[in-house]
């Protein structure tokens, strides 16, 4: 059993930081947007995946849903 909730914890703080990491990745956007350093083809590429990214989480709320999670596996550990 214990190896299954680890297993579980894993997956779910692998979510949270991916989370972090879109939520960094749409914050150096907007940063790079307001100064409009870049405009080659990768760099729009880029943006394009992030705000189709930005868009999915905030409509289906999975930000939301995975620190629920979080914190219910932390209770659960203490």
């Amino acid at each position: 059993m214990e190896k299954l909730n680890w297993n579980s914890w894993n997956f779910f703080h692998f979510c949270h930081h991916s989370c972090e990491v879109v939520q960094g990745a749409m914050k150096f956007i907007q940063i790079l947007k307001i100064s409009q350093i870049s405009r080659s083809r990768r760099f729009k590429k880029i943006m394009q995946s992030a705000v189709i990214i930005k868009k999915s989480m905030s409509t289906t709320n999975v930000t939301n849903i995975i620190h629920n999670h979080i914190h219910f596996h932390v209770h659960v550990k203490i």
